[in-house]
């Protein structure tokens, strides 16, 4: 493979690592729901 194809190839990877890695630290810090929030939302069968 070229050079100009390696790079092309390190900087994809490297982009969808960095953007991956980025989305789970985000849902991992997320601060915790409260539960009568949580529950207002859920449809009930009535």
């Amino acid at each position: 493979m070229t050079l100009a194809g390696w790079s092309i190839m390190i900087a994809s990877v490297g982009g969808v690592l960095t953007l991956c890695t980025y989305c789970v630290y985000r849902v991992l810090t997320l601060p915790p729901a409260e539960a009568e929030e949580t529950i207002q939302h859920v449809p009930h069968d009535s």
